[in-house]
């Protein structure tokens, strides 16, 4: 309790002292945007996008050549038609123009980061400093739709982990990120779990500060759900409140798991380095997407999707005037619409969220295989603590299994995991067991599950060290 009052009325204002957010300020303004109308939510949008539509002309080489080359007047055209005429972006064409887009005066430097990586392709790109205090309080936003208020003490399993790593360095880093974590009320503990003993460690420290709330990497926070049932340990009654989990999907099998292990409500953000939070699911399990600060549109190809229609997401940053990520191709698939919630809330609703784009595999015939759907194949898996997929070649799938509890897995949990995967494979597809050991996370800390064939040879390579397959 002493830490939280700390936290709520020290350390949170000295963090928006230092970041210059004003999260004071900021952060109702947000709360009051979730009970707008529809019609209400439109006008602001409509009124941004102008904004931002205006600024790129006058102040971003690209668009206002682009905008030249049109013969448009963003202050007289319709900000949505306009829209739709502008050119959707990536990686490789935010590259290729990073100096046209940028303002003609650099007055304002702008925040440089990179996302993770894990896709196989690491990009480094630039955001608005005025937008990054939106990026990050949406997702207080959505937290607080669970109860969850800033400063609440928390239990994040994150990048290299603050409290994990002070035992091992104590550079004038770590020990200053470890002030900071604790004056937020936060503990951060890598995702890095080598054994079970570094599982035991972080159970122990959960047990030790009753957190309000979890939040972390999907399948980091299964792992430690996983030896939490498989240990008998209790936690609560009143503590966590809520679990959040982000930056991978979690099978419907490895919810549950989670939700037993902390007897909690079970939640989950949507974002990216890029963006920051974009979506959160509400009480009633919808993902609200944060219509204030964010278009999202839908995709086939170059071909737009009506409302409802799952492609690829594309998004526009409404917020991010001097580095603007406009009709940028996030490289998820989804699908967005304007459904009415139970829960009150008239943002926009992400569904059918699939992951990652090249998480999705195809077959010899061209037909889609996406791995969220073979939540059958692993029930009463007990013995499989987690796995990834790998991309051989089209059609020829490899199987890597990290255990828990045995060294080998049993020949007839083995035969029929395969052969449930096989009826949910199409009939051009094989897959076969390829390693039985220890799986490492991504540099990142994320553990990617899906490998595809351009980022398979350091997988191949380990089947030298197959063992008890």
């Amino acid at each position: 309790m002493f830490q939280e009052l700390i936290a709520k009325n020290v350390g949170m204002p000295l963090k928006s002292l230092f970041k210059g957010d004003k999260i004071s300020r900021v952060l109702p303004d947000l709360v009051n945007n979730q009970y707008l109308s529809c019609d209400e939510l439109y006008h602001l949008q409509t009124s941004k996008l102008k904004n931002l539509l205006c600024y790129v002309k006058d102040n971003i080489p690209f668009y206002s050549k682009l905008l030249n080359s049109m013969d448009v007047d963003p202050n007289h055209e319709d900000p949505w038609e306009l829209l739709y005429l502008l050119p959707l972006m990536d990686k490789e064409t935010y590259r290729n123009n990073s100096k046209d887009l940028m303002p003609f005066t650099n007055k304002i430097s702008p925040s440089i980061g990179y996302t993770s990586g894990s896709t196989g392709d690491r990009f480094k790109y630039h955001i608005d400093k005025n937008a990054i205090k939106y990026m990050y309080l949406s997702g207080y936003r959505g937290r607080m739709w669970s109860g969850i208020y800033p400063g609440d003490i928390q239990y994040k399993i994150w990048g290299n982990g603050s409290y994990s790593f002070l035992k091992k360095s104590y550079s004038k880093k770590f020990i200053t990120r470890s002030i900071s974590d604790w004056l937020l009320g936060r503990y951060v503990i890598s995702p890095k779990f080598n054994n079970d003993s570094d599982l035991a460690e972080a159970v122990q420290l959960l047990l030790k500060i009753k957190p309000k709330f979890v939040f972390g990497y999907a399948n980091s926070l299964y792992s430690v759900a996983k030896y939490i049932v498989d240990n008998n340990i209790v936690l609560g009654p009143d503590w966590p409140k809520v679990v959040f989990y982000t930056s991978e999907m979690l099978y419907d099998a490895q919810k549950e798991v989670v939700k037993n292990a902390f007897r909690c409500s079970l939640m989950s953000e949507y974002g990216s380095a890029e963006f920051g939070v974009m979506a959160h699911t509400c009480p009633e399990g919808q993902f609200h997407v944060s219509d204030d600060l964010y278009i999202m549109e839908v995709f086939d190809g170059d071909n737009k999707l009506d409302m409802g229609q799952t492609g690829e997401i594309v998004v526009t940053n409404l917020m991010s005037l001097n580095y603007p990520m406009i009709r940028y191709r996030h490289g998820d698939i989804g699908a967005y619409s304007k459904i009415k919630c139970q829960c009150g809330l008239n943002f926009g609703i992400l569904s059918d969220l699939q992951g990652r784009k090249n998480d999705i595999l195809k077959s010899p015939s061209g037909k889609e295989i996406n791995f969220l759907g073979f939540g059958p194949a692993f029930k009463g898996q007990e013995h499989i603590k987690r796995f990834k997929v790998i991309e051989r070649d089209t059609g020829d799938l490899l199987l890597f299994c990290e255990l828990i509890g045995v060294t080998t897995w049993p020949i007839k949990d083995r035969e029929t995991f395969l052969n449930t995967c096989k009826q949910l494979l199409p009939s051009d597809v094989t897959l076969e067991i390829g390693y039985i050991g220890k799986l490492q996370n991504d540099n990142s800390g994320k553990f990617k599950i899906i490998i595809p064939s351009n980022q398979a040879k350091p997988y191949l390579d380990l089947m030298v060290q197959r063992k008890n397959i």
